[in-house]
């Protein structure tokens, strides 16, 4: 397997390579959990209990209920992954 190179030629470190991940990652994880924040503050998002009471919780509510989910469940698997590529990083 080919090392990966600078413009110069010279060899980046592995460690280097992971560190660049770990930062593109994290920023996806954040962006992640902003647009949740986003949808979270929706109307259709806001007062799930007494639209569901009063028989309102439609197909807008459900959608955006399970976007938050999708959004939030998005940032727990990236936040992991930093995680697991810190005790790598900090292993060495």
């Amino acid at each position: 397997m080919n090392e990966p190179t600078t413009p110069s030629g010279a060899a980046v470190p592995c460690i280097s390579l992971l560190a660049d991940l770990r930062s593109r990652l994290w920023a996806r994880c954040e962006n992640a959990y902003c647009d949740m924040i986003s949808v979270a503050r929706l109307d259709e998002s806001l007062g799930w209990e007494i639209k569901v009471e009063r028989g309102e919780f439609g197909r807008k509510e459900l959608d955006s209920h399970a976007k938050m989910g999708e959004l939030l469940g998005r940032h727990r698997a990236l936040a992991e992954a930093c995680r697991e590529i810190d005790e790598i990083l900090t292993a060495n």
